[in-house]
């Protein structure tokens, strides 16, 4: 069964929008969000090295809209005040920019693992994000996957500001909130070729061979079919918020493998006009030197130019 949330998205219209103080429709929000890149800016405690708003720059330049801005949040010495201080910057950066920031929360102590003590640290940590930028402007949306989402939509919805019609992401929909999507991350560790009994290993499968025809297609299409059938069920637009151009676990598809199927499946989200991130700009951009790579990069103890990659993705935006 694939992934899904819901997006409790700040929403803004078209790109033009982004800067409104004027609520928009999760429909319209789809528009903005168009095509992006997870980022790394906070899953360490490096920030001044790895950010810079040329980054920005040269991601819009590139053809891309949005940033999805995981954050870990039980890094050992982290300092909230100054979390937040980082976090608002590329978040007023992005908005200045005309990309939309899409903040997530990475807790991994939480995952399988729904005590009370981890409830209260999730929450907590919405209630100093959502009271920190509860003011700026609808471009800014907020990602939640957790089991304890509609808590945390009551504190975001009450900390004030826009907060009370941006648009969250949700396991689940909620009743009487206009300002929702849904969210899937299949394709989150990318395509793979594993099988188990000759049948595609995966839940749901990801498996693609040389240029799909004979494997990865059918399946990449009703990966994608189950994401707009679940749009139809709840009248609500979709976000694909990470899929990996590699195979990130296991790094079982080669170089020509994985631009036949970032073709594919680009072209096939631009058909059913659903936005979306890609794991991640590290693979693609040196954020520290503000250059995207050339060259050989090594992913699971495989090869890539990333550079061709990229070229295939942008191609066919």
């Amino acid at each position: 069964m694939a992934m899904f949330s819901l997006l409790l998205i700040c929403i803004c219209t078209v790109e033009v929008i982004l800067g409104s103080a004027t609520p928009i429709t999760p429909s319209a929000y789809a528009k903005v969000l168009k095509q992006g890149f997870s980022t790394n800016y906070f899953n360490t405690l490096n920030f001044d090295n790895v950010y810079d708003k040329q980054n920005v720059k040269d991601v819009y330049a590139k053809g891309f809209r949005n940033l999805r801005i995981p954050c870990t949040a039980n890094l050992e010495d982290l300092n909230m005040t100054v979390f937040l201080t980082n976090l608002e910057t590329v978040v007023d950066d992005c908005l200045d920019v005309g990309v939309t920031p899409v903040i997530s929360l990475v807790y991994t102590e939480m995952e399988g693992n729904a005590t009370a003590a981890n409830q209260l640290d999730y929450l907590q940590w919405w209630t100093d994000v959502a009271t920190q930028l509860k003011d700026k402007d609808y471009g800014l949306s907020f990602s939640l996957f957790a089991d304890w989402t509609e808590a945390a939509v009551k504190i975001i919805r009450n900390s004030g500001g826009n907060n009370k019609n941006r648009v969250i992401m949700l396991s689940s929909p909620i009743k009487d909130d206009d300002y929702v999507m849904v969210e899937t991350n299949t394709y989150a560790s990318g395509p793979q070729n594993q099988y188990e009994d000759e049948k595609c290993s995966g839940s749901p499968p990801r498996c693609w061979e040389d240029n799909g025809i004979k494997i990865g297609k059918v399946i990449a299409d009703k990966n994608i079919d189950d994401a707009t059938n679940n749009k139809s069920t709840s009248g609500l637009p979709v976000y694909w918020g990470a899929w990996s151009a590699v195979d990130n676990k296991s790094g079982t598809l080669n170089q020509t493998e994985v631009i036949d199927f970032c073709k594919y499946f680009v072209n096939a989200l631009k058909t059913e006009s659903i936005p979306w991130s890609l794991n991640s700009l590290d693979l693609f951009y040196d954020t520290s030197k503000g250059t995207w790579l050339t060259g050989l990069q090594t992913v699971k103890d495989q090869q890539f130019n990333m550079s061709l990659i990229l070229d295939a993705i942008v191609t066919n935006l």
